[in-house]
């Protein structure tokens, strides 16, 4: 597997779709960000969501 910092694609349309995953810290995205890239040969961007607020 091949990790880089961008650059990213700059494009309009979407070519494949996207997987939300739920991990503990970065390395963890980019191992799985590897494999779901190899299960289906496209390459994969790896993006921080911000955690949801606590309601009560």
């Amino acid at each position: 597997m091949l990790f880089t910092d961008g650059p990213y694609v700059e494009t309009k349309e979407f070519l494949g779709g996207f997987a939300l995953v739920d991990v503990a810290d970065d390395e963890a995205a980019k191992m799985w960000a590897g494999k779901i890239a190899e299960a289906c040969g496209w390459p994969h961007e790896i993006r921080r969501f911000k955690p949801q607020p606590q309601t009560k």
